[in-house]
């Protein structure tokens, strides 16, 4: 019933081969996109067009900090509901916490943390308690990321927000509440609260050198690392499905008709 028609079919240049869990050998991939198309038989469905997009690889990430001392932050004030209609990652980073950075004439709020100078490019988020909590809206860790934040840091997230940040390639780090006070008060000194986050070691450096180490799921992190997410996990054994689709095409013809 179904055809696929793979362009720019991977190889180990555009996705980045990995060998083993934490371990990734071959390019970073070459575009942002790649163009899965299917094409279908049925009269009621002509043509469909699917985008795989690939992940940016995690490996050390430094940037400056923003401190954000609110807990139960939830999806809604992370990205409002009337900018869901979309289904695009790109584009949201302008409407990231909306209600809490512009009044309702548009004007910026100049107290919000992302709205002053120092944090107007941040990378990383250090927030409160139960963050992402509320909806399971994955336009809440796209919003994030178009913004260019690549590493929240907490003391919990709610689970689903917390999977949805490593699908999209952002890195979820728990720390317990007095590290997390820590790390918020270094965060506090402005344009010097510039962050260091080493994957591969597992550790943040803060402005003053000190280290501080985090846990991170081996295959999360072998994902982040490599620049995986689901789409770039199956097309890793796309010379298998091919073999079976020729197999099944000469088993089960009648599949294929």
């Amino acid at each position: 019933m179904l055809e696929r028609i793979l362009y720019g079919k991977p190889t180990r240049d555009a996705f980045g081969k990995c060998s083993s869990l934490g371990k990734c050998s071959g390019g970073a991939p070459s575009s942002a996109f790649q163009e899965l198309v299917v094409v279908a038989s049925s009269s009621v469905v002509d043509q469909t067009l699917w985008v795989a997009e690939t992940m940016d690889k995690f490996t050390v990430l430094t940037g400056v900090a923003a401190p954000l001392r609110m807990i139960n932050v939830d999806t809604d004030m992370i990205i409002p509901k009337q900018f869901l209609k979309t289904i695009k990652r790109t584009g949201l980073g302008r409407n990231l916490f909306d209600e809490l950075r512009y009044e309702p004439d548009g004007r910026e709020r100049p107290d919000f943390v992302l709205n002053r100078p120092p944090y107007r490019n941040a990378s990383v988020l250090i927030a409160g308690d139960n963050f992402g909590c509320g909806s399971s809206r994955e336009h809440a860790p796209w919003a994030l990321l178009d913004f260019g934040v690549r590493a929240i840091i907490a003391p919990s997230f709610a689970d689903i927000f917390f999977n949805n940040c490593f699908k999209n390639g952002i890195l979820p780090i728990v720390l317990p509440q007095d590290q997390v006070d820590l790390l918020m008060k270094d965060a506090e000194n402005g344009a010097n609260a510039v962050f260091s986050i080493d994957l591969e070691k597992q550790e943040i450096s803060r402005p003053d050198g000190g280290k501080v180490a985090f846990n991170v799921d081996p295959f999360r992190k072998h994902c982040l690392l490599c620049g995986l997410d689901d789409i770039g996990l199956t097309l890793q054994h796309v010379a298998k499905i091919d073999a079976f689709e020729t197999s099944q095409k000469s088993t089960q013809p009648w599949l294929w008709a």
